[in-house]
């Protein structure tokens, strides 16, 4: 499958956290495929698995002509939004060190709008603790909860915290 850049950027963003782990592809609320993302997707992308070349062609079919939703998703799915970031603490002592640059953290907005687990996808620093300042502050953040079909669901967010020197 290729896909226009906008999409093309949308996954590249979307998978970069997700290497080695399962996707599952939804088609109109029903979970067509569940696959293991090998690499971020950019402009294509081959889907592999147990498939016989008719199923990867339906799968492939019903790809390219399912409803494409108001601003991305799935249909009858909305995105958490934030109402509430709190931006992480920039230590002193990392400050003198230096240190600037970019943690990638993974959560999941809760039903609630609230953010459950957070884990560190792409570390920026663990010895001045700023890993942990943006755990720290990711889990003081607050959603308006993502949606199916009306109702809120929970949804796996990424969410980068920046440190820069001013």
């Amino acid at each position: 499958m290729t896909f226009n850049s906008t999409a093309a950027a949308r996954l590249a963003r979307a998978t970069a956290g997700h290497v080695g782990r399962p996707i599952a592809i939804i088609l109109n609320g029903t979970v067509r495929s569940v696959l293991t993302v090998r690499g971020a997707i950019g402009d294509s992308a081959v889907i592999s698995g147990p498939f016989t070349a008719e199923a990867a062609g339906d799968l492939a079919s019903s790809l390219s002509r399912a409803e494409r939703p108001q601003g991305g998703g799935s249909p009858g799915v909305t995105l958490p939004s934030p109402l509430i970031e709190v931006k992480p603490v920039y230590n002193p002592a990392a400050m003198q060190a230096g240190i600037e640059g970019t943690v990638l953290l993974q959560t999941v907005v809760l039903a609630d709008g609230s953010v459950g687990d957070v884990k560190v996808v792409r570390s920026l620093d663990t010895t001045y603790g700023l890993d942990q300042a943006a755990i720290d502050a990711m889990k003081q953040w607050r959603f308006t909860p993502g949606t199916k079909d009306g109702s809120p669901v929970r949804v796996a967010v990424s969410v980068e915290m920046t440190f820069t020197l001013k």
